[in-house]
């Protein structure tokens, strides 16, 4: 019973370490991206795909231009836990028609992750 219960608990802790780690995995990079401002004035009308990923900063999504401003933005893949942060975001995003607002508090990388798809969405609008 000794031996069961030891295992159990080495078991246990390997799995919370391997979740630490796998969680902090590109807190860094995520955390200080580079977000470009984007000219609405150059986009063309159209639905564009863009996306980010770094583990479990994970985006993909369309933007929606429409005489060039941001009308829709459709969340396609998000993290987990963050469909507020990703509202509000895009609610920000298309009330200021600004590509590049500031990050929710306390969910920088998060806040990044989505803006940086946002980013790679609209430079696929000006190619």
């Amino acid at each position: 019973m000794k031996k069961i219960l030891k295992w159990t608990g080495i078991i246990i802790l390997i799995i919370i370490v391997i979740s630490v780690v796998f969680g902090f995995l590109g807190l860094k990079e995520t955390s200080t991206l580079k977000i470009s401002t984007v000219n609405f004035n150059n986009l063309p009308d159209g639905t564009y795909k863009g996306s980010y990923e770094n583990y479990r900063w994970t985006n993909s999504l369309t933007v929606t231009i429409e005489n060039h401003r941001i009308t829709a933005i459709t969340p396609i893949v998000t993290q987990s836990g963050r469909e507020k942060l990703v509202t509000e975001l895009s609610q920000r995003i298309i009330d200021e028609q600004i590509s590049k607002v500031d990050a929710i508090s306390g969910a920088t990388a998060s806040s990044n992750a989505f803006l940086k798809s946002i980013e790679d969405a609209l430079s696929h609008a000006t190619k």
